[in-house]
Formats: structure tokens, C-alpha cells, sequence
């Protein structure tokens, strides 16, 4: 992450490793202030992320597969 500059990181909560979500989160944010960072849970967080990341959810699955919309022909 230093020799490059992200400008999104999106990241789950669980990773494999010594570093979950949430620390990633607060080591992007250290090293490049700038960064955008969206964090996945289906749980609670363990810890609070910070302040300019953004947390989304994870929903329930459909029991059925959702359609793909009907493609455009060129």
C-alpha cells in the first residue's frame, strides 16, 4: 500500500491473516488520508472504523437467483 496509491479499498470484515477489516481500514486511513474505504460485515464490528469509512451490510441472501437484466444488442 505504499509504493501505491489506492483510491478505494473496499474490504469485508473477516480476512485471512493477522489484520481483519477494521485494521486495514485504520492503516489505510494512516497512510493515505485521501483514501476511500468501504468495509463489509454481515456481523457486529469489533471495533468502531474511522470516521471516513463507510460501512454496508450484508443482506440476506434470495432464495431464488436474481434475473440479469435483458442485454442491449450492439
Amino acid at each position: 500500500m505504499k509504493a501505491k496509491r489506492p483510491a478505494l479499498i473496499i474490504t469485508d470484515i473477516n480476512l485471512v491473516g493477522k489484520m481483519d477489516g477494521v485494521d486495514l481500514a485504520h492503516y489505510a486511513q494512516q497512510q493515505h488520508s485521501d483514501v476511500r474505504i468501504i468495509v463489509i460485515s454481515g456481523r457486529p464490528l469489533p471495533r468502531t472504523l474511522p470516521a471516513s469509512a463507510k460501512l454496508f451490510t450484508k443482506t440476506v441472501q434470495p432464495t431464488a437467483p436474481t434475473p440479469s437484466p435483458p442485454r442491449s444488442k450492439p
